[in-house]
Formats: C-alpha cells, sequence, structure tokens
C-alpha cells in the first residue's frame, strides 16, 4: 500500500529497536510507522519523541491493551486506536 504511492518514500524497512534512533536521526522522516509489539518498553517511545521532536510516530500493534493504551496516552500519544479484534480462544 505504501510501497505504490509516489507521493511517499519509504527510508527504512524492519529496523531493528536499537537502531531505530539512529535511522531517524540519519534520514530524519516527517513520519515514522513502528510495530509497537516489536519495543522493549513503552519509554522507549517517549524517548524517541524527545530526541526526534519533528518525526511523527505512527505507533501500529496487533492489538494494545487498555492498560497499554493508557500508558501510550500518558506518554503523550494523541490518539489510541484500537485494531482488529482478534476471535476469541476458548
Amino acid at each position: 500500500m505504501i510501497g505504490g504511492d509516489a507521493s511517499l518514500e519509504v527510508v527504512a524497512d524492519d529496523v531493528a529497536p536499537d537502531r531505530i534512533d539512529v535511522m531517524l536521526r540519519a534520514h530524519r522522516p516527517h513520519v515514522a510507522i513502528l510495530n509497537i509489539d516489536a519495543l522493549p518498553k513503552l519509554a522507549h517511545v517517549r524517548t524517541l519523541s524527545r530526541q526526534h521532536p519533528n518525526t511523527r510516530l505512527v505507533l501500529l500493534g496487533t492489538r494494545p491493551a487498555t492498560t497499554m493504551s493508557a500508558q501510550l496516552l500518558a506518554l503523550g500519544r494523541a490518539h489510541v486506536s484500537p485494531g482488529t479484534p482478534r476471535p476469541a480462544t476458548s
């Protein structure tokens, strides 16, 4: 979807969590889409936001729990939207 849009440029893909800061410093993107499930701690989001104030962080996850959503909002996220609900397991 993103790769097919000529107005967007992907500068990095599949970046290890410990390399995100380096990538953001090197490329200075307007937006970075991060997989929240791959981050070691939510505090990493706050650190990245403070170190890269001109980059908007879009956080995607499989289905953040209510407590995680509350933590993200406390860390300064503007909105947390639940993903597609997973089927119930028995």
